[in-house]
């Protein structure tokens, strides 16, 4: 049986958002990107609570990992999933200005390749 294998890649800011969280935060969200590099696209199938489409998002690319009051944005090209945005949720939707933030970095990574 042939095991495609997912590449994660992350802004510098996610990066910095990561080693600014307390240990069980970050060590959470870290089990969830070795799921992502496991399970790539069919992820959203294996675990919907913790990763899915942004809902009210007008850019179908855009997806979301989530645990506790955490959020990371990101997005697939190819078998690679690109990290763009980290922050903490405050109110049950996501606000325009943390999807603002994802949309103009996938724009930037995708001018770079």
């Amino acid at each position: 049986m042939f095991n495609k294998t997912f590449e994660v890649e992350m802004f510098k800011p996610v990066v910095k958002f990561f080693k600014s969280l307390e240990k069980s935060k970050y060590a959470e969200l870290m089990h969830l990107v070795e799921l992502l590099k496991k399970h790539g696209y069919n992820i959203s199938k294996e675990y919907p609570k913790a990763f899915h489409r942004l809902k009210g998002a007008n850019n179908r690319e855009l997806l979301q990992i989530q645990y506790d009051d955490l959020r990371i944005l990101f997005f697939w090209v190819k078998n690679k999933a690109i990290l763009l945005h980290g922050f903490y949720k405050k109110s049950n939707s996501t606000k325009a200005t943390d999807i603002k933030v994802a949309v103009e970095r996938m724009k930037d990574y995708l001018n770079s390749i």
